[in-house]
């Protein structure tokens, strides 16, 4: 499999024993539907996940990474697989990848994520559709990659249908999110990542991540966008400095500041400045 490459593919998995299987991790996106069956899965730095069928699995992931997989002995699993590409992402979906992640809950790009949400009754149908026989022509190619991105979008509509997972503040925890704020609010150009934030406040990195959304209604990754994107904007109106030495100064690169800003805005950063 090329991580140049969208990719569908179906099957049944079967082990006689269980082992722990090492996975070379994809770049970019992967999603599996496990139609049935279950499995273990692990990733660096993160305690072992079951996902039992039907259920959605996503692995985010931009770096050489590897897993771990262990399959329930003489338990059939049956899945259904998507992967797209890193550099598909960021060029087809530039403007969307923030509201990926946040289905997803990754915050910490810095590391593999792995996310699980039950599937649902339509998504296990298309799965089922993407497993049958394939048909030869010349068409072939295009069908299966429209049939990618279908079962892709459906399978990562799971994650919004998912509920948010439960956590309780304490006043101590409050206070502690604060000093996590107050960090972002001082290096928001060069914002540590979840892992440094979490030690350097004293709390975990879920308690960090849902808390911070509970106690001020926005994620850590959309914090640090909207300070830049508002202060991108202030730095551009005052008409000192030209839009690439403001991106860099706010954390982007112009491309990407240009989208991001289009996109809160509704204007251009050149329309700003001017």
């Amino acid at each position: 499999m090329h991580d140049d490459a969208i990719s569908l593919h179906s099957g049944t998995i079967r082990r006689l024993q269980e082992t722990w299987e090492h996975e070379q991790l994809h770049r970019g996106l992967k999603l599996v539907l496990v139609r049935s069956g279950a499995l273990l899965c692990k990733l660096p730095k993160t305690k072992q996940v079951r996902v039992a069928g039907p259920a959605v699995c996503a692995i985010w992931n931009c770096h050489e990474e590897e897993g771990l997989q262990s399959f329930e002995p003489s338990n059939a699993i049956h899945f259904t697989l998507v992967t797209l590409p890193a550099s598909f992402l960021d060029t087809q979906f530039s403007s969307d990848l923030e509201g990926i992640r946040r289905a997803l809950r990754v915050e910490d790009t810095d590391r593999p994520q792995l996310a699980v949400a039950p599937a649902s009754q339509r998504i296990c149908a298309f799965g089922a559709e993407a497993a049958g026989p394939r048909r030869k022509g010349a068409g072939t190619p295009l069908l299966r990659a429209g049939m990618a991105m279908q079962v892709a979008g459906l399978m990562l509509d799971a994650f919004d249908e998912a509920p948010p997972p439960s956590v309780r503040l304490t006043t101590d925890d409050l206070a502690k999110l604060h000093a996590a704020r107050d960090i972002l609010d001082a290096c928001f150009d060069r914002p540590p990542s979840l892992s440094e934030l979490s030690l350097r406040v004293g709390l975990n990195r879920r308690k960090l991540t849902a808390g911070f959304k509970l106690a001020f209604e926005t994620t850590v990754a959309d914090y640090v966008q909207t300070l830049r994107l508002d202060t991108a904007f202030q730095m551009l109106a005052a008409g000192d400095m030209n839009v690439a030495s403001v991106a860099y100064k706010v954390g982007f690169s112009p491309a990407h500041l240009s989208v991001a800003f289009r996109k809160r805005f509704g204007v251009s950063p050149k329309e700003i400045r001017g």
